[in-house]
């Protein structure tokens, strides 16, 4: 009876490949390994695959597979004794083939589980049955060479392999142990690093210092244009004294994760640096002369988080430099430690011309005229005035019956309420008022806001009172009252 898995080992691929069973089910567990690489499938028709493995007791096992299907990639492996020692073993799969060329697999694991007929115990202990196979073959093909009175020789020579053997398979299993240790430190590295820049405005997008201050008394900082990192502009920056550049707070950090802060410089003399400023805590990097001056070189730092907030500086950042003139971007603060290219902010989209941050977005000429989006309103500015966009306007004719004032209240769309706060209305006569029979003439016409508009019902109502007097122009005692046309303007 043979119970068979089929199990796809993807060369390229990180992902982990476990299997299950139970202790000393020998002879009836195989596993197919079916190998591809590069979403091809590989042919192992003229390879040796074999496994090397550690049980959970530390006992090493190389074994052959059996090639069950090369052209199709497909190998089957016989779990023996030795590997189902209950626990977890790692396991490596290696293709061998006919050049002396080595291809192996990720490590994966075999999780077996104890088996209650504990009579039956079997004791682990080293399996080497890929070498067995090899000198076998080795013998073999010597018995055919050599006479019967050599035979003590060739035992002697196979006694020299299997030592040399032995100490390459233990030479091989430090190297793996230690590829193996590297390995976990590097994934552990790689899950804690987060590509999200944290720094607004790390090149200058904007053609200005937007979202940076100026650090110290005496540093000229200009941004111009500057193309030789394929971007438009870069920051040069000159300092006269210690404590001189930019700097910038970064919010939103996690008390206690690990960080990384660089930037690119292009330092003509001087040495500038790169410095945050940590609970009060001060780290950096400075420049080094060996690093090369007039080319762009990285400056970079590494750091835990003792607060959510952190102030960045770029400059002279310590006492010895006191002059220092150089250029700067590319400037990135990232979570973890992991190795990765500079990525810009991607909550931000910065132009001369067109800006769009957390803030909100900024568009104009880029001379000083432009509109920006502010708590949900849109407002224009020119000249250093700005002004709200109306979203929503209104015009209404009405009429204001005779009266000492005459008094209506406008009642406004429903859609007014959500934008009360930036309403702005006014009311205006409509036509010309007179008699036209008799000697009467318009003595006195106004149309006037009584007070602010408030809410009522769901609604916005605006109150207007509105004056109609007529005049006998044989009779200055005769003054009358009458009624008077208006309309309303409402902009929102």
């Amino acid at each position: 009876m043979k119970y068979i898995q089929t199990k796809v080992v993807y060369i390229d691929r990180d992902e982990q490949i476990e299997i299950k069973a139970i202790e000393h089910d020998i002879k009836t567990r195989f596993i197919n390994f079916k190998f591809i690489g590069e979403n091809k499938i590989l042919d192992i028709s003229h390879c040796i695959v074999r496994i090397y493995a550690l049980n959970s007791k530390y006992n090493e096992v190389f074994n052959n597979l059996k090639i069950i299907d090369g052209a199709k990639g497909i190998a089957q492996l016989e779990l023996t004794d030795a590997l189902l020692i209950e626990g977890v073993t790692k396991y490596q799969l290696k293709i061998y083939d006919d050049n002396g060329g080595i291809l192996s697999s990720k490590i994966f694991k075999l999780i077996v589980d104890k088996n209650l007929m504990v009579d039956n115990a079997i004791e682990g202990s080293n399996e080497y049955r890929a070498l067995d196979e090899a000198l076998k073959t080795v013998g073999e093909l010597n018995s055919m060479k050599v006479s019967i009175g050599e035979n003590t020789n060739a035992i002697k020579e196979h006694d020299i392999f299997m030592r040399e053997s032995r100490k390459e398979i233990n030479d091989n299993k430090a190297i793996f142990d230690k590829f193996v240790e590297d390995s976990r430190e590097f994934d552990e590295t790689m899950k804690e690093t987060s590509c999200f820049n944290y720094v607004s405005n790390p090149i200058f997008s904007t053609g200005s210092l937007k979202g940076w201050e100026l650090w110290g008394n005496g540093a000229t900082c200009t941004v111009l244009s500057d193309t030789s990192l394929s971007h438009k502009y870069s920051l040069k920056i000159k300092c006269d004294s210690p404590s001189q550049g930019v700097t910038q707070t970064i919010s939103g950090l996690v008390y206690g994760k690990h960080y990384t802060f660089k930037a690119k410089v292009w330092v003509e003399s001087g040495t500038p640096g790169i410095m945050v400023r940590n609970d009060d805590s001060w780290g950096g990097a400075i420049f080094e002369s060996s690093q090369g001056y007039s080319k762009w070189v990285e400056l970079k730092m590494k750091f835990w988080a003792k607060e959510g907030t952190t102030p960045i500086y770029i400059g002279t950042v310590n006492n010895e430099s006191k002059n220092a003139s150089f250029w700067v971007s590319e400037i990135m603060l990232h979570e973890g430690y992991g190795e990765i290219p500079f990525i810009d902010n991607m909550k931000e989209l910065y132009s001369e011309k067109f800006q769009v941050d957390l803030k909100g977005m900024v568009f104009g000429d880029g001379d000083g005229t432009y509109s920006n989006s502010n708590n949900g309103d849109l407002e224009y500015t020119t000249g250093g005035i700005t002004n709200k966009y109306p979203a929503l306007t209104y015009i209404s004719a009405f009429s204001i019956p005779a009266g000492n004032p005459g008094r209506v209240n406008i009642k406004l769309p429903k859609e007014f309420v959500k934008r009360k706060s930036s309403l702005k209305w006014g009311v205006v006569p409509k036509g010309y008022y007179y008699n036209t029979s008799g000697n009467f003439f318009p003595f006195h016409v106004a149309v006037n806001a009584v007070g602010e508009a408030y809410e009522e019902g769901g609604f916005i109502i605006c109150p207007v009172e509105g004056y109609c007097r007529i005049q006998n122009g044989a009779n200055a005692g005769d003054v009358q009252n009458t009624s008077i046309n208006a309309v309303l303007i409402a902009l929102a």
